[in-house]
């Protein structure tokens, strides 16, 4: 495969255009050897304005958002695996600094699977490496049933296929309960808005919740007006953005990688575990909790080199 610079595949206009390009450095973030050149530019796919993200070069790896919607929770991983790939991170659609999708309509996984295919070959993309966590990890194994000449190779962490959760800790489908906690929790804190910057000083689900402000008061605050949309468009009223079950032989398209942390909640991680059994998928622990890529991405960074060179054994 011939690797081309991002900035080429930006500007060739194939399969999408670029309306807006423009280079920055990003300083400051932990593990970095001094300043990467982070291009940034919009792209038009599958009806939509996406913002998008490139640094680095090497093979490409594909960073797919999850519920939060925000390219920019992955600037931890994003710099350790800038060393070796070209990484392409953007905004979810109707999330930051993306525009909405032509419709709301039916947002389940083969959609979304679809509309992230549809910017990755608009970047002149013919194969990658993909990493999701949560909702974004189903995107990318939707990518793997539906686009498996895309997928060199997958990694997902602790991916959201809500069907595969037994039941919730109140005894009711997981699809009635996480909608319901959600907007329990926004009455409670008086907004979608002001329950998000709750969630992002807690260690609920994530190590480190203090790795999060070092991102910035512009990252979160979007990430705040971002709780909205995902309870709206992705969760309400039963998860349609999660519910499919992901079956042996279309798993098996690609390699696929699964990786749950320890500390994460029992009920949930046995559904991780089954959908390893069900595939016969590569499981690894990580010692982290719903975010390793934020908490540990030097770990999560060696997780996907080593599924890579795993490729060429």
């Amino acid at each position: 495969m011939k690797f081309e610079s991002p900035c080429r595949r930006a500007l060739t206009p194939l399969l999408g255009s670029v309306i807006l390009f423009a280079v920055l450095l990003v300083p400051g973030i932990p593990n970095a050897q001094g300043n990467q050149q982070v291009t940034s530019f919009r792209q038009q796919a599958a009806g939509i304005d996406f913002y998008v993200e490139t640094r680095g070069s090497g093979p490409d790896i594909v960073l797919v958002p999850s519920g939060q919607g925000d390219s920019q929770t992955y600037d931890f991983l994003a710099v350790e695996l800038a060393r070796d790939y070209t990484v392409i991170t953007f905004d979810m659609p109707g999330f930051s600094r993306s525009g909405p999708p032509p419709s709301w309509d039916n947002m389940s996984a083969a959609m979304l699977g679809n509309q992230v295919a549809a910017l990755v070959k608009s970047l002149g993309i013919d194969e990658a490496t993909f990493y999701g966590s949560s909702s974004g990890g189903v995107v990318v194994l939707a990518l793997v049933a539906d686009h498996p000449e895309l997928v060199r190779n997958a990694i997902v962490h602790e991916p959201a296929i809500v069907n595969d959760y037994a039941q919730s800790p109140y005894m009711m489908p997981f699809t009635q309960f996480l909608p319901s906690v959600v907007k329990a929790g926004a009455e409670k804190a008086g907004s979608f808005a002001e329950a998000e910057r709750i969630a992002m000083t807690t260690d609920d689900n994530i190590s480190k919740p203090e790795k999060l402000q070092e991102l910035g008061e512009e990252y979160l605050e979007r990430r705040a007006q971002n709780r909205k949309v995902w309870y709206d468009r992705y969760l309400y009223p039963d998860i349609p953005c999660c519910t499919r079950v992901f079956y042996a032989e279309e798993l098996r398209q690609a390699p696929v990688t699964v990786t749950v942390g320890l500390q994460s909640s029992g009920w949930t991680t046995a559904g991780h575990i089954r959908l390893a059994q069900r595939g016969g998928l590569n499981l690894v622990w990580v010692p982290a909790k719903h975010f390793a890529y934020v908490s540990i991405p030097e770990v999560v960074a060696e997780i996907v080199r080593n599924s890579e060179a795993a490729l060429l054994n």
